[in-house]
């Protein structure tokens, strides 16, 4: 039985256990301290002395108490592989860099195993997610094994699929053993929906010479993606996939949407291309959020934590010469927003559309209760093709 498989056979099984389970407050608090003091400890182990000393270097993991047998032996194995080159990433961080904060959350316990949710943070509110799988060893709890990604969230499922899909393809094809659609083996991915998989069932068998992937929607195999949450909600998503061909500079999209049925999350439909709403959508989010998170963790804004300086992509060089300039001015309100406050989210309506040019609102959503909003509308945004991309071209402040 495949990883991907057993993970998913697994989860479910907690998720069955979980559901009925007395009591779980004082267990998850459990599970928490280990995580906490785990993580601080590693953490902190960077920065004990002035000559920045690696726990991993120097071997201080092995008699740390949060961590089983197994564990310890596999990173031991995994360090002694890679020899004199070093090890790609660090093990328990999943990442090269050593996060500014982290955060957590315990998804499931079933008394005997837990799956916790860390999210690492490195200056900007996009997390890298990394799942950890506690178990109880001797009546206490220990990390069991740390697996980088997840299949938690709607951006872990898709980047976990797409990450697999490209890396089967590209060993069909090298090996000689045929395309990764018509051998069949997508449907080894546990997370796809069954209309999904149906969808591309039909597509695959009329597949003709020079037809795209479906799930690429290209006819060759992209280096890798960039994915980003556009509108997530409790059982629903819709995600931007920004895939990147060796040799081409410009970046392709795609639009996948996911559901959660059940407690797990799904994919559900693929779209080719980018529409303007949800381009403009995906950076209204981002402008905020980057906000937000600077506010919350005394980041003190400058050209290059400013939200549009990283627009650059998707903004016409006027334009973010504008933006720019206005954020560093002392205006009474947001020259992007053109709101002084900073919405929960935000709605679009298309106003006038063609091929090459789009005209979108955008509208804050601002809680006025328990699960109930206030619309206003913001800003008239306008988006145009140019090169093959679609970039914002001008903002327009309503009222």
């Amino acid at each position: 039985m495949n990883t991907k498989k057993w993970l998913f056979l697994a989860l479910t099984a907690l998720l069955i256990v979980t559901s009925s389970l007395p009591g779980m407050a004082q267990e998850s608090a459990s599970i928490e301290d280990v995580v906490t003091r785990f993580y601080d400890w590693y953490l902190g182990y960077f920065y004990q002395s002035d000559d920045f000393r690696n726990p991993i270097v120097d071997g201080a993991y092995r008699e740390n108490e949060f961590l089983t047998a197994g564990l310890i032996e596999a990173i031991d194995t995994q360090v002694a592989s890679a020899g004199d080159r070093g090890i790609g990433h660090d093990p328990f961080l999943c990442a090269q860099d050593l996060p500014s904060l982290y955060q957590f959350d315990v998804v499931h316990n079933d008394g005997e195993q837990a799956l916790v949710l860390l999210r690492e943070y490195f200056g900007t509110p996009r997390s890298n997610n990394v799942t950890l799988i506690l178990a109880q060893t001797d009546s206490r709890w220990q990390i069991a094994d740390v697996v980088c990604g997840d299949t938690l969230t709607p951006r872990g499922v898709a980047q976990d699929f797409y990450t697999w899909y490209i890396n089967q393809a590209q060993q069909l094809m090298q090996s000689g053993e045929g395309n990764i659609l018509t051998t069949g083996a997508y449907r080894e991915y546990p997370y796809l929906s069954e209309a999904l998989q149906a969808s591309i069932d039909t597509s695959v068998a009329s597949i003709g010479p020079g037809s795209g992937d479906p799930f690429l929607c290209a006819q060759d195999i992209p280096q890798g993606v960039w994915v980003s949450d556009v509108d997530v909600h409790e059982s629903s998503a819709t995600l931007l996939v920004e895939a990147h061909f060796q040799g081409n500079p410009n970046t392709h999209h795609l639009i996948v949407q996911l559901e959660k049925p059940d407690q797990q999350w799904l994919l559900t439909r693929v779209t080719c291309g980018l529409e303007p709403e949800i381009l403009a959508q995906l950076l209204y989010k981002e402008y905020a959020e980057q906000i937000r998170y600077s506010i919350d963790n005394n980041i003190e804004m400058d050209i290059l934590r400013n939200p549009v300086y990283h627009w650059n992509r998707h903004v016409s060089a006027d334009l973010l010469d504008r933006l720019v300039a206005a954020s560093e001015a002392d205006l009474m309100a947001d020259p992007v927003l053109c709101a002084q406050d900073l919405p929960e989210r935000f709605a679009t309506d298309v106003l006038d559309a063609n091929d090459n040019a789009a005209t979108v609102q955008m509208s804050g959503l601002y809680p006025s209760g328990p699960g109930s909003y206030n619309i206003y509308p913001l800003t008239n945004i306008r988006l145009e093709l140019i090169d093959g991309q679609w970039q914002l071209t001008d903002i327009t402040c309503n009222g």
